[in-house]
């Protein structure tokens, strides 16, 4: 399991007019310039089934592994904020994920392609959600077309080749014969849409994405030669396709309770279905079963204050035969707030 410590560095920051400004100074008198806060989740699930790497290749070898439990952190952040006045803003979010000591394989590059097993503690620092593209759209468009109830579409369309290290792909060789791999775009194309809807003590939600890989095909190809045969791992290929969709539903049982003593508190019953494909291949690309997952999850959100929520569910996924099924039983507690007056 690769171990991480994420740092985003966030600049947001405008040319206001003289209005803007005014207000701008006006607030930042009655709020604090200085904002420290984060969230963050602890659980425990139990995993009804193997955790073996090669489970989806040989279900049958595997099938009666016992079961197996793990504590995990999935995210722990930290967010600090400054407001210099004027309409100039800086926001900061340090997150650890899956935080402790483990082990990764690691090909490096610089090292001739050479794959090493490294033990980490802390993990290595990174920019998360940052991109420099040379072509790259998104849009995005919300409705309220009544209370309560939120309609969103939003659409990326951008070029997956040749925007990553190393550039050896692109452009002409020492003869000045142009590269097999120049005119590879590689279009990355996603479509989505979301709703929310939030009223009479119900919450609901749903959302689907779809996306589509250009020149998966020959993006395979190369993946697959590039890798050392040394990897640790089986070489697997990149889908042309990929899809998901869910929709959940909960119901705040407390909500129509009128006594002092449950005020503020929230305690949702929900359920959800999720349906996945991270892999439909292009023709003549070879197929994985354990891509496509069908999960069934109820349980429980108990929110004693607003910033503190104790989660219990239940989930079952379905994979397509002859894999085997994956139920598991989670238990966790969350956290979010500001932590500065």
């Amino acid at each position: 399991m690769k171990h991480a410590l994420f740092l985003t560095v966030l600049m947001l920051c405008a040319w206001p007019h003289a209005a803007a400004q005014t207000a701008s100074a006006d607030s930042a008198s009655r709020a604090p310039r200085l904002q420290l806060g984060g969230y963050g989740e602890a659980v425990y699930a139990r995993h009804f089934y193997s955790d073996n790497i090669y489970r989806y290749q040989n279900p049958a070898k595997y099938k009666n592994d016992p079961a197996h439990g793990r504590i995990d952190i999935p995210h722990a952040v930290i967010y600090l904020g400054y407001d210099f006045g004027r309409g100039w803003r800086m926001g900061c979010e340090i997150e650890f994920e899956h935080g402790g000591t483990g082990t990764a394989f690691e090909q490096e590059y610089e090292e001739a392609g050479e794959w090493e097993q490294e033990v980490e503690r802390g993990g290595e620092v990174a920019l998360e959600q940052f991109w420099i593209e040379k072509t790259a759209l998104a849009a995005r468009l919300d409705w309220q077309p009544l209370a309560g109830l939120r309609l969103g579409v939003s659409g990326y369309w951008g070029r997956s080749m040749h925007n990553s290290s190393p550039h050896d792909l692109e452009g002409t060789d020492e003869l000045g014969v142009k590269k097999k791999h120049s005119d590879l775009k590689g279009t990355v194309t996603v479509a989505a849409a979301d709703l929310t809807y939030r009223a009479h003590h119900w919450l609901v939600r749903a959302s689907g994405v779809y996306g589509h890989l250009g020149d998966a095909a020959a993006i395979s190809q190369i993946k697959k030669n590039l890798t050392s045969n040394k990897a640790p791992t089986d070489k697997s290929y990149v889908g042309e396709r990929a899809y998901c969709y869910g929709v959940e539903a909960g119901y705040n049982v407390l909500g129509p309770c009128r006594k002092p003593r449950v005020a503020g508190q929230q305690l949702y019953l929900f359920a959800r279905y999720d349906e996945s494909d991270t892999y439909l291949p292009a023709a003549g690309m070879q197929d994985y079963k354990q891509t496509l997952r069908r999960t069934l999850t109820a349980g429980l959100n108990y929110l004693p204050i607003r910033q503190i929520g104790i989660k219990a569910e239940y989930a079952h996924t379905w994979l397509r035969s002859p894999l085997n099924n994956e139920p598991t039983v989670a238990l966790g507690i969350v956290y979010q707030g500001f932590f500065t007056r």
